[in-house]
């Protein structure tokens, strides 16, 4: 058993105390500074519909303008996502009873046709799934699933990361917040 002398721990612990320094440097100089375009996000903040690119179940790319008018209810999901699988019943009962208003449902997400049929024919949901084009990172969503609401000038007016119950009274009541009868 090799004995540490006295000498020996006073000459590590000043290297201890330089490596602590150069980590907490190195950790902290890396943090994005207030204002410093160098470190400003590689992609816009998404404003409008227009700044998104969908797919429909044939492959065209959806034109907005067909939806001009109407809100539009944006859902980022995956096959994969529990918490998305979870709340989609939730959509479709919201959708049905808000289906005598101007508001679109529509379910993107970045996998393909094959997958997203799949998904439907075993969860028999009557809702419009759509592929986006657009990449989560350009959307800067970094977590499903991802709400968005455009209002009928295809604004951004909600954006939430999470999932929700949205036939629930509260959140009802929250999209009629939105909404004019047709």
């Amino acid at each position: 058993m090799t004995k540490i002398t006295a000498s020996y721990r006073y000459r590590a612990m000043p290297r201890t105390y330089y490596a602590l320094i150069i980590f907490y440097f190195m950790l902290f100089s890396c943090q994005k500074k207030t204002g410093d375009k160098h470190f400003e996000a590689e992609y816009p903040t998404i404003e409008s519909i227009d700044q998104i690119e969908l797919l429909t179940n044939e492959g065209l790319t959806i034109d907005w303008k067909q939806y001009k008018g109407k809100i539009i209810f944006l859902n980022f999901w995956a096959t994969w996502c529990g918490p998305c699988i979870k709340e989609m019943p939730s959509i479709q009962q919201v959708q049905e009873l808000l289906s005598d208003h101007n508001i679109v449902f529509l379910l993107a997400t970045e996998e393909n046709f094959d997958k997203i049929n799949s998904f439907n024919t075993r969860h028999k949901l009557d809702l419009k799934f759509v592929r986006q084009k657009t990449s989560l990172a350009q959307l800067d969503i970094t977590a499903l699933p991802t709400t968005y609401i455009f209002d009928t000038s295809g604004s951004l007016v909600f954006k939430e990361t999470s999932s929700r119950m949205w036939n629930d009274d509260e959140n009802v009541e929250f999209l009629n917040s939105f909404l004019q009868p047709l």
